[in-house]
Parts: C-alpha cells; structure tokens; sequence
C-alpha cells in the first residue's frame, strides 16, 4: 500500500461531489465509443416519469440517483422538471435514510443551478434531520453523513466502535465476529470527515455554485460543457451502438487526452482531516487481491465491483493509494453489448448502480 503525495479524494468537504469529481474523471477516461455504449445504456434506462429504472424496468428514486449521476458526468440533457416531479411525488415522511439520501442528492443533481432553493424546501418540508440524528451503524452514519452534507443538516459525532470486529474491519451489527469492506469503507469516511468540526467549515461553494455540484472544479473547468445528447421518453432499445465493439485499455483516454495527475481526484478534493489515517484503513488495504479487487469480506472469495469501488474510494480519502488500481478487474465487468457494468467480471446483467461504481474506479486508475 501506498500513501499518496497529496492527502486525499474528500479535499472537498462534501461525499457527493468527491463522488461526481470521479465520475467525471472515469468519464475522461473512456474512449468515443466507450461514451457512446455508456450514453446508449444511461438514456436506456431513463423513464417517463422523470425517473431512472431499476433491474425490473421500474422507476426507482435508488436508482434515479445513479442515473443522474452518470447523466451529469456525461453531458446529457435531463428533463430536469419531470425528475423534480418525480422526486416529489413520493412520500418523503416514509423513507428510511438510504431512499433520503438518494432523493435529496436526485433532486439537487436535477437543478444544480436552483440548489438552495431545493435545500430550503427539504428542511421545510421533510424530516430529516431525525433520521440524521437516529443513525448508529458505520452505513448509516455514512448516509446521515451524505445526507447532512447535501441538505444542510447539522451532523454530529458518535462512536463507532460497538460496530468494530474482532478483525479490525467494521460492520453493521455490534459485536460482529467479522467485518464488512462497505461499512469498514463508510466507517473510514466518517471518521475522517468527523476529525474536523464539519458543521464550522462550510464550503458556501457547494450552496451557490452549480459547477460544484456537478463535481466541476472552477479552477479546471470553469465552462459548461454543452449536452450531448437528449433523454426521450422512448430511447431505443438498447441505446446507441457503435461500430467498434472494443472496451480496451489501448482506448480509454478520452477526447481532451490524458487528465494531468497533479489534477486527478486524487489530489484535487479537499480534505478537512489532513493528515490522518484511520487504523482501519490499514487493515482495510490488507485485504486487496493482486488485480486491485474486493471482496465483501474476508471469508467471501468473489470479489464484487460495488466492494472495489467502496474499497478504493475510502483508501483514497485516506491519503492511501492501492497496490493495483483495478483498472483490469473493472474493464472485465463492462457488458460491451449492453454498455453497462456488471457486478463482476464472471457476468450478469447490468444497471445503474454498478455502472455509475465502475466509471468512478475508472476515475481513480493510473491510465
């Protein structure tokens, strides 16, 4: 494990726009028809109703989310009103904090440019400050972490360490025999960003600045980029393909070339917490397999592309670099035919949700 120059992937303070920031780069990365096949399976999944689809071809807040995630990050226009009615169409007093978070980040992707007013309406008329302040596991400490940070709630601390295994690791139910890479990766996020007083370091960028938002740094890329490509209620089976089938290495630069590495998200995202390393992020890099992948635990031998991308990102964040960047493994998940990414590289279908974890892995790799 190596520790990286520059400390980290939050050097923001917010999840969501460390989490944009990659996607963005993972997006410089692809090759023309990369983008094309990506672009092709977003717009496939898009639904009439304002919302994105789930693996059963219904709209789903979960997975709107990653939908407009991947759609922001590839320059495609969003009907952004009919994903405002979509949001607010559901009954937010219902939600449990992953179905919160997801909303909140949904509707502020939708209308960056209108994010304050969106924050206001939110704690108007939504209750979710109790369920920021009910969270106890490492996951939803991470989620009521997200969701504070997106919404304007106020976050405070609490130990983790009833969620801490004998392992090392962390997981979600106290006295844990083992720990879990996901809620050890949350665990680390949340200490780290627990380390500086979150609520006394507002970056106001983040309330008035669209470009943050959408993960665009002024200093970079301070020009909107014009949208690519329009989703229509009735896309094409299947999305746009193209002619060249390859997802090759040889091709993943994207049209703009190489993203210089003194800007990669590595180093370009501020962090509150600047020089420390949470313990268990030593014990989480112990677990790295030689093509950079994770599993879900220890004892579990099939690594997954949502455990990598989790693992990755809380070592980064952590001013640790992998020993590999698991650019092999996460190629091997991309589903050329329907331009997605899968769970793995042994297969399966496709969604948003692993797609939108793929870009980002390709956004922390050294192309």
């Amino acid at each position: 494990m190596r520790e990286a120059k520059c400390c980290s992937i939050l050097r923001v303070n917010t999840i969501s726009h460390a989490l944009m920031k990659a996607l963005r780069n993972g997006v410089r990365r692809c090759s023309d028809d990369a983008l094309e096949r990506l672009r092709g399976f977003v717009a496939g999944q898009w639904h009439g109703s304002g919302g994105f689809c789930d693996r059963s071809g219904k709209p789903d807040i979960y997975y709107t989310q990653f939908g407009l995630m991947l759609a922001r990050a590839l320059g495609m226009k969003i009907d952004a009103s009919a994903v405002e009615r979509f949001c607010w169409a559901h009954d937010v007093r219902s939600f449990d904090l992953v179905h919160a978070s997801c909303f909140v980040r949904s509707l502020l992707l939708a209308k960056p440019w209108f994010s304050w007013m969106q924050r206001r309406r939110i704690r108007r008329d939504c209750p979710f400050a109790a369920l920021v302040e009910a969270a106890q596991t490492p996951y939803e400490r991470f989620l009521a972490l997200t969701l504070a940070q997106d919404a304007g709630l106020a976050f405070g601390k609490k130990s983790l360490e009833a969620y801490r295994s004998a392992d090392g690791l962390y997981a979600n139910v106290s006295e844990a025999l083992e720990g879990g890479v996901n809620a050890t990766a949350s665990a680390i996020l949340v200490e780290l960003l627990e380390c500086d007083s979150i609520q006394n370091h507002t970056n106001w960028a983040q309330f008035f600045n669209p470009n943050f938002l959408l993960g665009r740094s002024p200093s970079i890329n301070s020009v909107w980029q014009r949208p690519t490509k329009q989703i229509t209620e009735n896309p094409s089976p299947g999305g746009a393909q193209s002619e060249n089938g390859d997802f090759a290495p040889s091709g993943i630069e994207g049209q703009r070339g190489r993203y210089h590495r003194a800007l990669s998200c590595a180093n370009d995202i501020r962090l509150s917490a600047f020089f420390h390393i949470p313990s268990a992020a030593h014990v989480l890099a112990e677990l790295e397999r030689d093509d950079g992948s994770f599993c879900a635990n220890p004892s579990t031998h099939f690594p997954d592309i949502l455990s990598t991308a989790s693992a990755h990102f809380a070592l980064h964040a952590a001013g640790m670099k992998p020993r590999n960047d698991a650019k092999v493994f996460v190629e091997g998940c991309f589903v050329e035919d329907a331009g997605g990414f899968a769970a793995s590289p042994e297969g399966g279908a496709p969604d948003l949700e692993y797609t939108a974890y793929g870009v980002i892995l390709m956004g922390m790799a050294d192309y």
